[in-house]
């Protein structure tokens, strides 16, 4: 059979389903089948968000991070399917933890590689808060300490549920199948795997299947502890109309340890803002990775909360007391090194693909990533060139070996059955 030709099942139509999708389609795929426990846009997706910083620089030995993100900004410019949703706002970098932390030389490495790429703009280092000001004059705390500096192009911030929409809409056209159900486990043939189960009874066969459910990939197999999902938080504050607008094309605000937010949702007029810290775990047995499981609350912990109004604090006093409007949870899965999960499962020759591990910056690449993961469906293995099979193929031997390199909070990871103080949004 022309592999074209093939049933593919995408199990998860988050940021990575769905650019699998559009982009296997778009090479003339013709019998492709997304499955996921919600419509377009996934109340689970990662994605399913007002904003998502699109950032092009990483730090200079991130190589492979840094040309990826570079390619996914062509996209973000110039696919229909994505420019829409993307605003080229710049972003400004920043840490208050002084000149010999961790944090403020990252922040200088990632300034280095701006110059080094010859772009079309200059990088504006910023040592004292008058200097933040000038670039984003919507800042009226104090901004104790704090030193960066801001990129002005090539980068900013997408409308994330919206680009979930439109790349759903896409993949109908071009005559994609939607699935709305929740597989709870695989159907395995001899040595393949054949398909799978919804919760609801309901079984799909397939050819192949690719696993891009993100944090809920462990659910449906073990990964060797390669996967530990991970949450983040969130929480919008509303503005009136008028102070909305002053935030108009503002640059994303980025603090390492601290967080980062970004202008006003333009239908509801939300800030929204998340804290930096390096995650929570839910771990349902034992502390291995492969335990811990996706818990979805429309809640933050309380230490959250103080964190957020710190941050304001520093930044925007004026708003550091507002109520919440909305306050939730964001599940993301990081491999040990924190490249991406993209191979074939060595288990079940090429029937069954993986397509997760975002660790926390999958959503910026969502205009290019379907496209390798269309390759590897295709062609297999000797389709992605040397580097990206080597970071990112089946490794369980780099489990032992985890990296933790997210700032803020106490610099650990925590567990959400330790919160016992939880924060809820004004109804």
């Amino acid at each position: 059979m022309n592999v074209k030709q093939e049933e593919i099942v995408i199990v998860g139509a988050g940021t990575f389903g769905l650019s699998t999708g559009l982009w296997l389609l778009r090479n003339g795929f013709k019998n492709v089948t997304l499955v996921d426990p919600y419509e377009v846009p996934s109340e689970i997706s990662a994605g399913y968000d007002i904003n998502k910083i699109v950032q092009s620089s990483y730090q200079e030995d991130h190589c492979l991070t840094n040309s990826l993100a570079i390619e996914a900004l062509e996209g973000w410019q110039t696919d229909p399917v994505f420019f829409p949703h993307f605003h080229e706002t710049g972003i400004l970098y920043s840490t208050s933890q002084g000149t010999d932390s961790s944090e403020y030389k990252e922040l200088l490495d990632v300034k280095s590689y701006c110059e080094k790429t010859n772009r079309r703009f200059k990088c504006v280092l910023m040592n004292k808060s008058d200097d933040f000001k000038k670039i984003v004059p919507q800042l009226t705390g104090p901004l104790k300490k704090w030193k960066g500096f801001f990129q002005p192009a090539e980068c900013g911030w997408a409308h994330a549920r919206d680009t979930l929409v439109s790349a759903g809409r896409e993949i109908s056209r071009l005559g994609g199948r939607f699935v709305v159900g929740e597989v709870s486990e695989l159907i395995y043939g001899d040595s393949s795997v054949t398909g799978c189960l919804l919760s609801n009874g309901e079984s799909i066969l397939a050819d192949k299947i690719i696993i891009s459910a993100g944090a809920s990939s462990v659910k449906l197999l073990k990964f060797q502890n390669q996967l530990l999902a991970k949450c983040w938080t969130v929480a919008h504050i509303k503005l009136s109309k008028d102070e909305a607008k002053k935030f108009k094309n503002m640059p994303v605000v980025l603090n390492y340890e601290q967080g980062f937010f970004f202008e006003p949702d333009p239908i509801k007029n939300e800030l929204k803002i998340c804290n930096e810290f390096p995650g929570y775990t839910n771990y349902v047995s034992g502390d291995e990775p492969d335990n811990s499981i996706p818990l979805y609350k429309s809640q933050i912990p309380k230490a959250a909360e103080l964190d957020i109004r710190k941050l304001l604090s520093d930044t925007l006093p004026e708003f550091k007391d507002r109520e919440f409007v909305e306050t939730k949870i964001c599940w993301c899965t990081d491999t040990p090194d924190r490249n991406f999960l993209i191979c074939e499962h060595p288990d079940f020759n090429s029937s069954l693909i993986l397509a997760t591990g975002d660790s926390g910056h999958g959503f910026k690449h969502m205009p290019i990533i379907g496209k390798y993961i269309a390759r590897l469906v295709t062609y297999g293995p000797i389709a992605l060139d040397e580097e990206k099979r080597n970071k990112w193929k089946w490794r369980p031997e780099t489990s032992k070996d985890r990296v933790q390199d997210r700032f803020g909070g106490d610099g650990h990871v925590g567990d959400l059955h330790d919160i016992s103080n939880w924060v809820s949004k004004v109804l």
